[in-house]
């Protein structure tokens, strides 16, 4: 835990030093322009969005691809009752894999996935959601930052710490 705090206390440090007006003017206008507009909030936000979505996308193209998707059953029993059974990763799970995990070594959870059917139009459909949304955010994304970046380019390092600060 104090490990933790430490690490997250130094990146804390490190990420301010980054970001101060001495760091600005020891950039380039591009340079600046760069961190200014891929820093605010509502870049982050479509860049976030936008992964989202390409994830989703992603993931039912695996599942259109597999013909179903895979639904795990839990429960809980206690330990000694548990068959010793390993757990794969999730990465190489397919269908009916079995696992258990220690819970406080006194119960194990045994899970079982499921192989369920899926309706391909309607995953289609949502792909398709999915893949629009990412296109829409991207571009959303590349908008927002054009404009800040015509804005931000002819500041001076001053000017543009205080964007990137209000912003």
């Amino acid at each position: 835990m104090v490990f933790r705090t430490g690490i997250l206390l130094m990146l804390a440090l490190w990420l301010s030093a980054c970001a101060s007006v001495e760091s600005f003017r020891k950039m380039t206008p591009a340079q600046r322009a760069r961190e200014v507009c891929t820093g605010i909030d509502a870049y982050t936000q479509l860049d976030s969005d936008e992964r989202e979505h390409a994830r989703k996308a992603a993931e039912i193209r695996q599942v259109l691809d597999r013909g179903y998707r895979l639904h795990e059953s839990c429960r809980t029993i206690e330990a000694s009752k548990a068959p010793e059974i390993v757990c794969p990763s999730s990465a190489s799970r397919s269908g009916d894999t079995r696992c258990s995990k220690e819970q406080n070594g006194k119960y194990k959870r045994i899970c079982r996935d499921i192989p369920v059917p899926i309706d391909g139009a309607l995953e289609k459909e949502k792909l398709a959601e999915h893949d629009a949304q990412a296109r829409a955010r991207a571009t959303e994304k590349n908008q927002l930052y054009q404009r800040c970046y015509t804005q931000v380019l002819p500041m001076s390092a001053e000017q543009a710490y205080d964007y990137y600060k209000q912003h």
